[in-house]
This record gives structure tokens, C-alpha cells and sequence, in this order.
């Protein structure tokens, strides 16, 4: 095998171990905050609100609906999901009159109440769904159930890509984060992995076994991120729940390598000033850790896939 393919494959195992990590930190503070729960309720704002007149906007009594409650997790706080046929009930029984009647007296009429709240484009979509719905014996209450959930979820398939747009950029700042308080240097890790050929044969083996363990993996890698506690966050829990994660995915001789071979990368609580001199030393520290912050932002499963490229070499 090349050497500069030995490197690759060292690095890309690098980066998934630390990728995870960093998702783990990331969507452990995104659920303290309640990000999730909040991106999804901004985003029903803008399904909801008339573009022309913002005060028209259900969502506020769309999230006091029985059925929405139900999927708070602490009270006050916004769900971080819905279910698209809780969401659909919710709406209908908003919107609609009759809507807890049989199909046969199902007519689609607007409430009263709601007359002049809904937005302009979704009151003319609803409408077509009742129109479309309706048969010899009236509106089929169920078509109209399932029309709008298909809307629902077309919807959050574009929320969930807007999310996964805007965490890209906090995985990122995340990711220079991590990769300075410990010393994560890219450059430092290619220039070791080049002048040692044990320790890259070494971290070729490791990678191979990240791979095989592929889908345990990812299950792991959630049990980590449910039991950080950011918090309480220190950097001894942080290695802590570094240490339990390596040992769940990697043997024991493994286990104890990669440790060892971690201290060859200098990788380290507030190692980075370490045996730095001179102004090119900080120069190529600062530009390692700000490759690794961008390799990490594309998290562990695109790394996953350059392996499986990088192995297939």
C-alpha cells in the first residue's frame, strides 16, 4: 500500500473517532437548548405566517393543541418532533368543522374563527385538497387526512435539509473548538504519520477495524451523545466519555494503542502551545486545527465513505 494512502486512511480513522465526538457535543448542547425544538417551531412560523400580514400566523395555537402537548418533553418547551398524522389531526380539528364526525358529514368548510387567519397560499392549498377529495357522497375526510400529511411531510423534508445546513456551521465552529482545546493539528498528524511507519501501520489497522464496526458504531455514537452532560461539562468527563466511546467501538489492544499513539500526535487537554517557538510554528498549529475544524464539520459518516474509497485502493 502507498504511503500517502497509509496516511489518508490514519487520518480519515482520525477524523471519525473525533467527528463523533464533536457530533455528540453538538447535538447533546442542540438538545440542552432545545435547538431542534425551536428550528422546527421558527419553521412552522413561516408555513404558517401570511407573508403579506405576519399577524396571521395558527402556529402559536396550532403548539396549544392537546395533541402537540402531548409531545413537549418539559413543559414550556417546544417539541423537537411531530408526527405527521398528529400534526395532520391537530390542523384538521383547528381548521375544519365537522372534523371529528364520520367521513359521510365531513364537509371541509372552514371554521369561522379561523376565516382570515389562514394564509393566503396555504387557505387556496387546502382548498384544492378538499376539492380533490370530494365524491358522489361527499368530502372523503380520510383522502383529505392523507393529502396533508403528504404536504406535512414534504415540508419537514426541507426543514430537516435547512437543519442540517445550519448544524453543517456549528459542527464546524465546534469543530475548531474541539480540535484546539485538544491539540487535534492535521498538519502535525501528517508529518508524524510520514516519518513513522510502525505508527501509521498502526492507525491503517484501526481504521480498518472503524470500518468493520461500521454500524455499531453509529449506534454507539448515539449512546454518547445521550449521555453527555453539557452542563457539567469538564474536561475529564469529556475524556471519560471519550475513553468509554473507544472502548465500545475498538478492542482492548486497540484501545491501548490508539492512547499510545495519541500521545505521538501530541493530542492532549491544552497541548497546542506546546514545543512552539517560533512564528511558523504557530503558523502551521493554527492551520492544522483549522483543517481538522473543517474535516470535522462534515461529520463521521462522510468520513466512512472516503474510507470505504481509501480502502478500496
Amino acid at each position: 500500500m502507498h504511503v500517502l494512502i497509509q496516511i489518508a486512511i490514519s487520518m480519515v480513522g482520525l477524523y471519525i473517532i473525533f467527528s463523533i465526538v464533536n457530533s455528540a457535543l453538538v447535538e447533546a448542547y442542540a438538545q440542552w437548548i432545545n435547538k431542534r425544538g425551536n428550528f422546527l417551531k421558527t419553521s412552522l412560523d413561516n408555513f404558517f405566517q401570511d407573508p403579506e400580514d405576519s399577524a396571521i400566523n395558527l402556529a402559536d395555537e396550532l403548539y396549544n393543541h392537546k395533541l402537540i402537548q402531548a409531545f413537549k418533553k418539559k413543559k414550556g418547551e417546544n417539541p423537537s418532533y411531530i408526527d405527521a398524522n398528529i400534526f395532520t389531526q391537530a390542523l384538521m380539528e383547528l381548521v375544519f368543522e365537522g372534523t371529528h364526525s364520520e367521513n359521510s358529514e365531513f364537509t371541509g368548510k372552514t371554521k369561522e374563527e379561523v376565516k382570515g387567519k389562514l394564509p393566503g397560499d396555504l387557505e387556496k392549498t387546502l382548498n384544492f385538497i378538499v376539492n380533490k377529495a370530494k365524491e358522489k357522497s361527499g368530502v372523503n375526510m380520510e383522502k383529505v387526512q392523507k393529502e396533508i400529511e403528504g404536504l406535512y411531510d414534504s415540508y419537514m423534508s426541507r426543514v430537516g435539509e435547512w437543519y442540517k445546513q445550519k448544524m453543517k456551521l456549528i459542527l464546524g465552529i465546534a469543530g475548531l473548538i474541539l480540535a484546539f482545546s485538544l491539540n487535534l493539528d492535521s498538519v502535525n498528524f501528517f508529518n508524524v504519520l510520514k516519518s513513522d511507519g510502525e505508527l501509521r501501520r498502526e492507525q491503517v489497522a484501526i481504521s480498518k477495524q472503524l470500518y468493520a464496526n461500521q454500524a455499531a458504531i453509529e449506534s454507539k455514537a448515539q449512546s454518547l451523545k445521550d449521555s453527555i452532560n453539557v452542563s457539567n461539562l469538564t474536561g475529564a468527563n469529556l475524556k471519560k466519555n471519550v475513553d468509554e466511546l473507544l472502548t465500545q467501538i475498538l478492542d482492548e489492544n486497540s484501545v491501548k494503542t490508539l492512547e499510545g499513539n495519541f500521545s505521538e500526535f501530541g493530542i492532549g487537554i491544552h497541548k497546542f502551545f506546546e514545543n512552539k517557538k517560533t512564528f511558523m510554528d504557530y503558523f502551521w498549529g493554527f492551520l492544522g486545527i483549522g483543517l481538522t475544524g473543517l474535516a470535522l464539520s462534515f461529520g463521521s459518516s462522510f468520513w466512512f465513505g472516503m474510507l470505504k474509497k481509501l480502502l478500496r485502493k
